[in-house]
């Protein structure tokens, strides 16, 4: 969790970014490179779109405390791990 959150980081410092502007950059080249990826593929995946249509569609409202909660939790654990993620 910790480097997702330093690439989302890194991807709000280099949005603007060039690599000939990066030249003089604090950040090492290879980093805002890896960042720019990052931001383009980002623009061009649907995913996030995907994950709030779902869980609205097929969890419906989640109020705190209800069976709605319990289904947003079951489905979170879920689609983390069919993404991938290792500490859900």
């Amino acid at each position: 969790m910790k480097k997702l959150f330093s690439i989302i980081f890194l991807l709000f410092l280099v949005a603007c970014e060039t690599e000939e502007r990066n030249v003089n950059s604090w950040i090492p080249k290879e980093l805002s490179r890896e960042a720019m990826l990052l931001r383009e593929r980002a623009l061009r995946d649907n995913l996030s779109v995907e994950l709030v249509e779902s869980i609205t569609t097929e969890v419906g409202p989640r109020r705190i405390g209800t069976e709605g909660d319990k289904r947003a939790i079951a489905w979170a654990v879920a689609k983390f791990q069919e993404l991938g993620f290792d500490r859900v």
